[in-house]
């Protein structure tokens, strides 16, 4: 009885999934009828709802290949080990505490594609002086000194937009 009860259950999804796919078909004619009775010279066109939201994903995947190429491109030899590294929005941000050591030299790179500037600082402000980088593939340099509690912060100026590419490199 109750395989019964739960194939009735199931035919009942079916059909209302049917039905919705009739209905949705008979709007899309309906449309697609009422759009073609638009007059030639008319730019009443109307981007799918997915479109604007596509067209930012293919421009952030652009820009996130040109910051790592950028990045990718820069050579110090054997003289530098990674420490930390990453590629984040501009609208987020980065806040990273690699926990360096007390004393040692590091080097921060950072590039930035996209619209605006973003600043480079540190938390405690003594390790190194506030940085403007403009998102314009630009390529930024900063040493300091590293401490287990330093914060490292980008972060985007007002209306700043696009990729971050950056990495801590002991020197």
């Amino acid at each position: 009885m109750t395989m019964v009860g739960h194939l009735s259950t199931r035919r009942i999804r079916l059909s209302g999934t049917a039905l919705a796919a009739s209905l949705l078909l008979a709007a899309c004619s309906t449309a697609g009828t009422s759009h073609q009775s638009t007059p030639t010279g008319s730019t009443a066109h109307a981007s799918p709802p997915g479109d604007a939201e596509s067209s930012a994903q293919t421009s952030e995947r652009k820009l996130t290949a040109q910051v790592k190429a950028a990045m990718d491109s820069l050579s110090f030899g054997d003289k530098e080990t990674l420490v930390a590294s990453g590629v984040e929005r501009v609208q987020d941000g980065v806040h990273t505490q690699p926990g360096l050591v007390k004393g040692t030299k590091y080097r921060l790179t950072v590039v930035c594609a996209g619209h605006g500037d973003v600043e480079v600082s540190f938390t405690p402000a003594e390790a190194a002086e506030p940085k403007v980088v403009p998102c314009d593939q630009s390529m930024a340099l900063v040493r300091f000194s590293g401490s287990p509690d330093l914060l490292v912060g980008i972060t985007g100026k007002s209306g700043a937009t696009g990729m971050i590419a950056w990495k801590v490199s002991k020197v």
